[in-house]
């Protein structure tokens, strides 16, 4: 994520002086001290109701006056001179506030960022309870951004906090809470940030911005916390389903300590459905396994992915050639041999025989049931049956230590050629 360039900070200052809301009575001061005065000289009977809300002090009234005149100009070296007098006779925290408004913008104006800085600080550093509710947003937003950029990150972090409980959603608010969360928030802070931000684009049907979910991987890293940040790539592959974050979580599944030979095959079986390419280190380990393993087809496969094999192209045929056989054994055999001959099924694109062969493997029992619960679930995927597959993956339990790690793939990748592509979200992270 890059941070908020000075010049995008600078120009969201720029701030039109209206926006400052000073008090109209501050700038209707009389000639007389005793008030309004009729024509005749006589007192005037006071008819205008008083302003609503805090009210600045005549003296810095007169003070900002001139100076939103100067500004309006762009005399801005005197509308500085005008804002340092106007300090000297402040006397109330909405007279300090409105003159740091004023110096922010003037200080950006002349190019005077750390000034803008300091002016902007001062005005969000005020108690809350003397910054009008109508102010907060502006206040608390130009102070993150320039504490931001003056890394100022101690400050940065408070007034965001501020942004958040005020529930600024227009995109500039949000680019500053994104940066300020990534950069200076505890990990466990910004990644509980960043999730509700995935939900909420969840729940309105969107896909976050992309930098967002990054960012969320990142600050699982910061904290040390890889099973958190594996997660995070997981939701990544089903948001996106980019070819680079597959890669990744091919290389991490594959790699997986304790890794079994059968767990190996069937993550190999899934890089090859998903028609992404395939590193030839990747194909030669799944093709050298299953050859080893007697899954001819899958060797076939791996072969034609990259993988250097020597086949032995007759055995194969005639392997192939007995599947029918095979298969009327099945019932006179134990779970163990269905499962094997399942594997061999699948392997040969006979999908619906693998799946039934699975099928009955589990009810003869004396396997790994996890082995049969995958093999029906790339059988039923492989016949077009999503939903099914994604529902037979979620019942995958047991196995070896990479074994749920690679359901949960197969499963994602099944959930991604079923569920609806999420609206974009707004290009804001």
């Amino acid at each position: 994520m890059t941070p908020m360039t000075t010049r995008a900070a600078m120009a969201a200052l720029m701030l039109a002086v209206s926006s400052l809301a000073l008090s109209s009575t501050a700038f209707a001061q009389r000639e007389t001290a005793d008030g309004p005065t009729t024509r005749g000289g006589r007192p005037a009977q006071a008819t205008a109701k008083p302003a609503a809300g805090p009210q600045l002090s005549a003296a810095v009234g007169r003070a900002l006056g001139n100076v939103q005149k100067l500004v309006g100009t762009k005399n801005f070296p005197e509308a500085m001179k005008g804002l340092k007098e106007a300090q000297i006779v402040a006397t109330t925290d909405y007279d300090k506030l409105k003159i740091n408004q004023f110096l922010t913008v003037v200080s950006i104006n002349m190019a005077d960022e750390a000034g803008a800085a300091a002016a902007a600080e001062a005005a969000a550093d005020l108690p809350d309870a003397s910054i009008p509710d109508e102010d907060k947003k502006d206040v608390y937003t130009n102070a993150a951004a320039l504490a931001l950029n003056a890394k100022h990150n101690d400050k940065a972090i408070v007034y965001v906090r501020k942004m958040i409980a005020l529930n600024l959603t227009d995109a500039r608010a949000q680019q500053i809470i994104t940066t300020a969360m990534y950069s200076t928030a505890p990990p466990a802070e910004s990644i509980a940030y960043f999730q509700q931000r995935m939900d909420a684009a969840a729940a309105a049907g969107q896909r976050p911005p992309r930098t967002l979910v990054d960012m969320k991987i990142n600050a699982h890293i910061k904290a040390n916390d890889n099973p958190g940040a594996e997660r995070t790539l997981e939701q990544a592959l089903l948001l996106f389903n980019d070819v680079k974050d597959w890669d990744q979580m091919f290389n991490v599944a594959i790699t997986t300590p304790g890794i079994r030979d059968i767990d190996a095959v069937m993550m190999g079986r899934l890089m090859f459905v998903t028609g992404f390419p395939v590193s030839k280190d990747n194909a030669q380990l799944i093709g050298e396994i299953s050859q080893k393993m007697a899954m001819y087809g899958d060797s076939q496969t791996a072969q034609q992915k990259g993988a250097t094999l020597t086949l032995d192209a007759a055995r194969i045929n005639g392997d192939k050639a007995s599947m029918p056989e095979q298969i009327k054994l099945g019932a006179t055999q134990n779970g163990i041999y269905n499962v094997k001959l399942s594997e061999a099924l699948y392997g040969y694109a006979m999908y619906l025989q693998a799946e039934s062969a699975a099928r009955l493997a589990l009810t003869k029992g004396g396997i790994d049931n996890s082995e049969a619960q995958m093999l029906i679930g790339m059988s039923l995927f492989q016949q077009g049956k999503l939903p099914e597959a994604a529902q037979a993956f979620e019942q995958v339990t047991g196995g070896g230590p990479a074994t749920p790690r690679v359901a949960r793939l197969w499963g994602t990748f099944t959930k991604t050629k079923t569920a609806a592509a999420p609206a974009p979200a707004p290009a804001t992270p």
